[in-house]
């Protein structure tokens, strides 16, 4: 018996015109919520993408630097005299020598996309500097080139 009584109100609620206005209240909310700020955050998104990529850049740039520097060193310290008619001692130079230009090769390739990453960010953010700056690059012995 008692439970006819919630149902008849229930069914009352239902019918009344109240109903719909708090449905539609509430999934406006649920959406307001949910949907919208991804919305507008999508340039965002590009934007903290871009500067994620930019800072991979610089760090592989990082790396192959440390690595032509190490084989440079290597390099030097190659024995003239005790390689110089050894079939040992000329491929080691071969392939100490095919290394850096690789690296010379894949640092030309990291400077475009690092210039390329840092111009398509300052489009969206006009104030960005990256932490690739002057010092940094005078640092590694990298002379910057300007835009």
């Amino acid at each position: 018996m008692m439970n006819t009584n919630y149902i008849k109100y229930l069914k009352s609620f239902f019918l009344s015109p109240i109903f719909p206005v708090l449905l539609g209240l509430t999934i406006f909310i649920v959406y307001t919520i949910y949907c919208t700020p991804s919305i507008l955050c999508d340039g965002q998104d590009i934007l903290i993408d871009l500067k994620d990529k930019l800072n991979y850049e610089i760090w592989q740039l990082q790396e192959d630097h440390k690595k032509l520097e190490t084989t440079r060193s290597s390099l030097k310290k190659l024995d003239e005299l005790s390689c110089k008619y050894t079939n040992g001692g000329s491929i080691h130079r071969k392939v100490w020598s095919s290394e850096i230009i690789k690296l010379e090769n894949n640092k030309k390739i990291q400077w475009n996309n690092i210039n390329y990453f840092e111009n398509k960010i300052k489009e969206l953010e006009p104030n960005y500097t990256s932490k690739l700056n002057a010092a940094w690059q005078l640092k590694w012995g990298i002379i910057p080139k300007g835009n």
